[in-house]
């Protein structure tokens, strides 16, 4: 069995000595990274499961780096920050965060956060079958590879983070669909309680219609029924 391997950006020393003790008695592999800069350079170098992440850095700001992690790679993040307010926390959710957890916490937590995190990513992987995968999907002018999680309009490529894809996948599966957030949500990452006290979902569709729609104000792909939530167009 593939041990799971954990990338922790922090710079308090106090703090890691806690995350390589309790982890690592979990089970999982930890690299260790105290700066922005060798964060990114770990990334590019090691396949990670999953990725621990403080915003208070020395030389990066946390927020930009979160941004930069969910828009180029395919790996759960979880926010480990002092940074206890609700714009922080609903900025770094818009970016692509799977999770926040405000600091000081309780290890149990921690370790219960995380393998709730896994469990789902790990679930997402295994939802998706082979079959399926290997099944281009036309909607439209669009064109959907879902092996290679990549989008085509017209043959040209179209650059979406992985939420991104997950949705245009999930609406080109279910049109003539209509869902609630929440549903949404829950059905694509498992958690809908993190989105309850935001709109980061509405954030990560009106991102994903300025790339797909011709003219994102008047949405054709995914439109939005009020007060209920969106529908995939047929």
């Amino acid at each position: 069995m593939e041990k799971v391997k954990i990338l922790i950006c922090e710079d308090d020393k106090e703090l890691l000595e806690i995350f390589n003790l309790i982890l690592t008695m979990e089970g999982f592999e930890i690299d260790i990274a105290e700066r922005g800069i060798d964060f990114k350079n770990m990334l590019e170098r090691e396949k990670y499961s999953l990725i621990l992440l403080d915003l208070g850095l020395p030389d990066i700001d946390g927020e930009h780096l979160c941004k930069f992690v969910c828009e180029n790679y395919d790996i759960p993040v979880i926010v480990v920050s002092a940074k206890d307010n609700v714009a922080t926390k609903v900025l770094c959710l818009e970016y692509g965060a799977d999770d926040y957890i405000v600091k000081p916490f309780e290890t149990v937590e921690l370790v219960a956060r995380i393998k709730s995190v896994l469990r789902r990513s790990k679930k997402r992987f295994l939802s998706e079958n082979k079959e399926d995968l290997q099944k281009r999907i036309r909607w439209g002018e669009l064109e959907i590879n879902p092996l290679g999680r990549k989008v085509l309009k017209k043959g040209k490529e179209i650059a979406l983070t992985p939420k991104e894809f997950d949705l245009i996948l999930f609406f080109a599966k279910n049109r003539g669909k209509t869902f609630q957030r929440e549903d949404i949500v829950e059905t694509l990452w498992g958690e809908k309680s993190l989105y309850r006290w935001s709109r980061a979902i509405d954030v990560h569709i009106n991102h994903l219609r300025k790339k797909i729609e011709d003219n994102p104000a008047n949405p054709v792909y995914i439109q939005t029924i009020p007060g209920v939530g969106y529908r995939a167009k047929k």
